[in-house]
């Protein structure tokens, strides 16, 4: 589903969201669960793209639910695989999740992922100049938890930082966040950029005055 001119709602992906950039090259932004892989490539086919034309994955943070089809992507696609720097370790498996509730450490169990090496780390600031994103560090939900600011469309892809859902501003959960004061204070932060679109992790799109209702939540 095009939410905005170029940025699709990939269709067919339960529990969380998965988008795609498509320009000359295709970002993907998230990658769902497990077996949401292949959902993405199908959903890439449906759009007459071929993987190869993925040139990159970017993962707002490390939960299974958005990690889990990163594996079949990264071997389908050979695409560079985009994190920040405090999640790679774990996305790759070489640390163990830090600490956890117990609804987090049973959604672990349940959903499972492949680990996958991090091609790329990155900090707050720092800009993916082939999509005209700017990375933005919200940490709360997880340590290296990341928004991505598309100034040119107006749009932010908010991973699980901040949602919408049923018309309403969805902030951080106690039993969802490694720090919930941390996470509040990182919406805080994301309300004084400007944008018209919000694409979150869970949920619906937000489309019209999104930057506007965050700082009424906040």
């Amino acid at each position: 589903m095009e939410v905005v001119s170029g940025i699709h709602l990939v269709e067919g992906i339960r529990i969380s969201n998965a988008y795609l950039i498509l320009d000359e090259r295709i970002a993907v932004i998230d990658t769902g669960k497990s077996g949401d892989g292949q959902n993405i490539l199908r959903y890439l086919g449906i759009l007459k793209r071929k993987p190869s034309d993925v040139s990159t994955i970017i993962l707002t943070h490390y939960h299974p639910d958005h990690c889990g089809g990163l594996g079949v992507l990264k071997r389908e696609t050979g695409a560079q695989v985009v994190a920040h720097e405090l999640e790679s370790e774990y996305i790759s498996g070489r640390k163990p999740i830090p600490k956890q509730s117990l609804t987090l450490k049973l959604v672990g169990v349940f959903l499972g992922y492949e680990r996958v090496n991090v091609d790329r780390t990155v900090r707050d600031g720092e800009r993916l100049e082939e999509f005209g994103l700017r990375v933005i560090h919200a940490p709360g939900h997880t340590p290296g938890s990341i928004c991505l600011l598309m100034e040119e469309k107006r749009v932010i892809f908010t991973g699980d930082t901040v949602g919408y859902s049923a018309g309403q501003i969805v902030g951080p959960r106690k039993a969802f966040s490694f720090d919930v004061d941390e996470a509040v204070r990182s919406v805080r932060k994301i309300s004084q950029f400007d944008f018209d679109v919000m694409l979150g992790g869970h949920g619906e799109p937000l489309i019209g005055g999104a930057s506007a209702k965050i700082k009424e939540w906040v």
